[in-house]
């Protein structure tokens, strides 16, 4: 810079007034010329945070689904077991098995009155939405399946725990609250396997057990679909976190 002011004030002492103004002019441009440098190395960088932080995000959504799969898993696997109790409960039903072997069935605590919430495993997604960082992920493909995927899970969570509050927990665990069916207890203490059921409680008996097999096939059936859309997406994100980047 002190050599820039001496060359200026040569040029003005020796009376050079157009030669000073195309010398001014030159150091102009080379004051916007590193200027813009400067903001295209900070925009460069800007840039590489950017990728880098989404190549982050990506690899965060990815992990979050392969613990969904999981989860889904679990599910399907709890819902079959309800199913098969469910047939058993029936046949044992149908059979006129003793009462006492028939309640445990329908009341013991992990039995058909008992149900499973459906966890939604989304951390990322939402942090991606809540910050406003949902603008890093460039790719548009991944961008509308990830807010796809999100709307079939967020249905999908709701309609499963739905029916978990109001069909299985104040339907059928109420009903066996309140015995609808007919149990009762001898003077042992114990399920009375004398009484014999009522055509009325025979019927609803089998109601409910039909219901509560349904419910769980309809669950296993929902979290069958979300699955596949869940893998759909995870070979997605896999595509764009590039080869080389898997088992990161």
């Amino acid at each position: 810079m002190k050599l820039f002011t001496k060359v200026r004030r040569r040029l003005l002492d020796d009376g050079r007034l157009k030669r000073y103004l195309v010398y001014a002019a030159g150091e102009i441009i080379l004051v916007v010329i590193g200027i813009f440098i400067a903001l295209q190395l900070n925009a460069w960088k800007a840039d590489v945070k950017d990728r880098e932080l989404e190549r982050t995000y990506l690899r965060n959504l990815r992990d979050d689904l392969i613990l969904q799969i999981e989860i889904i898993d679990e599910q399907i696997a709890y819902e079959a077991s309800k199913s098969v109790l469910a047939d058993s409960a029936m046949t044992c039903f149908l059979s006129a098995c003793p009462l006492d072997v028939l309640e445990p069935m329908l009341a013991d605590v992990g039995r058909l009155a008992s149900r499973k919430t459906f966890l939604a495993n989304e951390p990322t997604f939402n942090d991606l939405v809540s910050s406003g960082n949902m603008a890093l992920i460039r790719d548009m493909k991944v961008k509308a399946e990830l807010m796809r995927y999100h709307q079939d899970l967020e249905l999908q969570t709701t309609v499963i725990n739905t029916n978990n509050r109001l069909i299985i927990d104040q339907q059928f665990g109420q009903s066996i609250i309140e015995n609808v069916i007919g149990f009762s207890l001898n003077d042992g203490h114990e399920v009375d396997t004398n009484k014999v059921l009522t055509g009325e409680e025979r019927y609803r008996l089998r109601t409910l057990l039909r219901m509560r097999k349904r419910i769980s096939e309809l669950h296993r059936e929902r979290c069958t679909t979300l699955k596949a859309h869940t893998g759909k997406v995870l070979a997605v994100l896999n595509e764009a976190i590039g080869p080389g980047t898997r088992e990161e």
